[in-house]
């Protein structure tokens, strides 16, 4: 058992909060404005009434609530049912939470602030489940449509002989897929933004809401066109396993002392299979020496997580206290919570930036660079697109990056003009 491309990626894909978690700050902030059975007012929208306070606390919860479910989506989809089938259900949980959230601001119930905020914080819980589920599993299956793991030979439509990279394929991929995903945010965002302030917050939630009803419609109907892959198994039980295993006996009281403990060179050494004999091995310990090597990696990695805290508490200013401070100031009809677009419009403009002009650049410096590139999303409809990013042969015999190009036909393969002389790491087209 080894880690797979989509056992790696998941933190990255975690990036990405419910689209209408920006307007949970005027909802349970401000007061129903006087006369409004909406929660509309020019001046300033709102419903709940219950202050910065309620607001902050709620939102931070609902944050941790979304990201700490896809632990239990990703773990269902690898040990039970499949990540096909995980996103199936998930659709349907959030669906239904989405339903619930409409409810909450419907005349007439938000007239009732305890029933509204029941109605409220069980839709956040609900579609907490459900996006979860959705999260762990959507970009993972977007992995398994595109199968090639190996450098491979192809030609351009001039005959130019070039090497194709699959994994600047899948990076560029999910990249053009988060670009897409953005420009739906800010378009989605900005009507639910002026929708609440004019015409109600029912209205708002009811967008998103019609929206995600496509999303059932088209995983019934693409069910045949999906590659799909057994669940094999979670690998992180035993992670934490091997790594609980790996730790014992070095815990002390003094920080430092257990700092040194668990940094020690053979921390991961005495707990790999070879170590063990046929009596002494755990039950579970069903791998070999190369894989307690891939975990040591994995978690060595995790290190870069350190500085999430620090991202997450200017970014979470977005929605929570920046909107607050707008909505004491002069906008003359800008709605106080359109600020969240901020990083939609800053990603939609930056990211044909990095993919044209950064990461071209910094390829011919390490031809490595592409592979560390995160992907963060997954495209809606992996099966008709394959991207192909092509290294072209120099005179001296090395590589350099010629052009990308969009591939509409997955299975389509050109005979080459010459035959190829090919290494055991690629495969010819």
């Amino acid at each position: 058992m080894s880690l797979s491309f989509s056992d790696t990626d998941r933190p990255a894909r975690l990036a990405k909060r419910p689209s209408s978690s920006f307007l949970q700050t005027n909802f349970i902030q401000q007061p129903l404005p006087a006369g409004s059975t909406t929660g509309a007012s020019v001046k300033q929208a709102g419903a709940l009434g219950l202050g910065q306070r309620a607001s902050t606390g709620i939102g931070t919860f609902n944050s941790f609530w979304v990201y700490v479910i896809p632990l239990f989506g990703a773990y269902i989809a690898d040990t039970r049912w499949g990540r096909f089938k995980t996103v199936c259900v998930a659709v349907g949980i959030a669906l239904l939470g989405h339903v619930l959230l409409v409810i909450s601001a419907v005349p007439g119930v938000i007239n009732h602030p305890n029933g509204s905020l029941a109605c409220f914080i069980i839709a956040i819980i609900i579609m907490g489940v459900g996006t979860g589920g959705f999260k762990a599993n959507v970009s993972p299956l977007v992995a398994e449509q595109y199968k090639r793991t190996k450098l491979f030979i192809g030609y351009t439509k001039k005959g130019e002989r070039v090497i194709v990279d699959p994994m600047l394929t899948t990076s560029r991929i999910y990249m053009y897929f988060y670009l897409f995903v953005n420009v739906g945010s800010l378009i989605g965002q900005i009507s639910m933004a002026y929708s609440e302030k004019y015409v109600g917050f029912w209205l708002a939630y009811t967008l998103p809401t019609v929206i995600f009803m496509l999303a059932p419609i088209v995983l019934y109907f693409g069910r045949n066109m999906y590659v799909r892959s057994p669940p094999q198994g979670s690998v992180l039980g035993k992670s934490f396993r091997i790594w609980r295993l790996a730790a014992h006996g070095r815990w002390s009281w003094s920080p430092v002392k257990t700092w040194r403990n668990l940094n020690a060179p053979d921390f991961w050494e005495n707990v790999k299979p070879s170590r063990f004999t046929g009596e002494s091995r755990p039950s579970w310990m069903t791998f070999d020496d190369e894989w307690v090597d891939e975990v040591k990696r994995g978690f060595k990695a995790c290190s870069v997580f350190m500085w999430f805290p620090i991202y997450w508490l200017t970014y979470n200013q977005l929605n929570n206290n920046l909107v607050s401070q707008a909505a004491t100031m002069v906008t003359n009809g800008v709605p106080n919570d359109v600020l969240s677009n901020l990083d939609p419009f800053a990603l939609i403009i930056f990211i044909p930036i990095v993919d044209k002009f950064i990461y071209p650049g910094l390829r011919p410096w390490s031809t490595t660079s592409s592979r560390k590139a995160p992907p963060s999303a997954a495209p809606p409809i992996p099966s008709l697109i394959e991207h192909s990013s092509q290294y072209q042969f120099s005179g001296s015999g090395g590589l350099r990056l010629t052009h990308e190009r969009w591939n509409c036909k997955p299975n389509g393969r050109r005979t080459p003009p010459y035959p190829v002389r090919q290494s055991r790491d690629m495969e010819e087209t």
